[in-house]
Parts: C-alpha cells; structure tokens; sequence
C-alpha cells in the first residue's frame, strides 16, 4: 500500500466528521445572520441581538476544540487535506439550504480544489507524536528540577 495513503487508515474519522459538520454549520449561521440584519446603521448593534451570532461564537469555540484534538492524533500534512472536504460540502449545502444554483464549473473547481490539497498532504516524513514529545518534556522538566534540588541540597550543606 502506498505510505501516503496509510496515514489516512489512522484518521479519528468521528472528529473530523464534527469539525467538518460545525464547519459548515458555523457558514450557514453567518449566512442567516447577515440576511437577518440588513445593512446600514447600526448593523453591529443589530448583529449582537441575533441568536445566530451567539451560535457563531458558540461553535467557533467548538471549532477550535476539536481542531486541537485532531491536530494531536494526526499530523498537519493529512489533517488540513481531509478537512478540505469543507469546501465541497459548503457548495452543497448552499445548494439545499439556500437553494442557491451553483454551476458545474463551480462544483468542478471546488472538487479540484480539494484534490489539489490532498496531493500536497500526507507527507511521508515520519511525524513527531505530542504525546512522546510531551512526555519527553516532563521527563526533562522532572531532572532539572531534581538537579536544582540537588544543587540547594549541596549549597545548604557546605553553608
């Protein structure tokens, strides 16, 4: 099997699919909101007032969390390709939402767009796993302390 594709066997699918469902929602709520509050004066105002602005910030927060969570099991190079499905997804959306009509071309770059970044993704150079690296650090972190200790140990007993 290819080894660009093996990195794609491990992907937490459940978290990408949530980033990519709240990724499309947080869209669709900026889309109702922007109709919901018109233009003109006031328009920041009147943003504040609408539920779908609450939603926003809400499912950015979301957003951010899971992302995180990704970014810990998998490496950036399979990560950010898998999450271009976005695009695709938001053409659909759009479609079935807002009935919006979305021309073959349209569809057919957003498809190329994605396959353009699934090519550069996937990286076989061999990816730092957080956890080893994390443990790594608090190993270090545990000696240096331990070597301070030994050192005030000594300073105290030469006093």
């Amino acid at each position: 099997m290819n080894k660009h594709f093996a990195a794609f066997k491990k992907l937490p699918l459940f978290l990408f699919a949530a980033l990519l469902t709240i990724d499309v929602s947080v869209l669709i709520m900026e889309k109702f909101a922007a109709t919901t509050a018109g233009g003109g004066d006031g328009f920041s105002l009147r943003l504040l007032q609408i539920p779908w602005v609450w939603g926003i910030a809400v499912l950015s927060l979301m957003q951010l969390y899971v992302w995180n969570r990704i970014l810990r099991k998998t490496p950036l190079s399979v990560a950010y390709p898998v999450s271009s499905l976005f695009f695709p997804l938001t053409m659909l959306c759009s479609v079935v939402v807002f009935h919006e009509h979305v021309s073959w071309l349209a569809w057919t770059g957003g498809v190329l767009v994605t396959l353009g970044i699934a090519c550069f993704g996937g990286n076989d150079a061999p990816q730092p796993v957080l956890d080893d690296d994390l443990k790594a650090f608090v190993l270090e972190r545990k000696y240096r302390e331990a070597a301070i200790a030994e050192k005030e140990k000594d300073l105290t007993a030469v006093s």
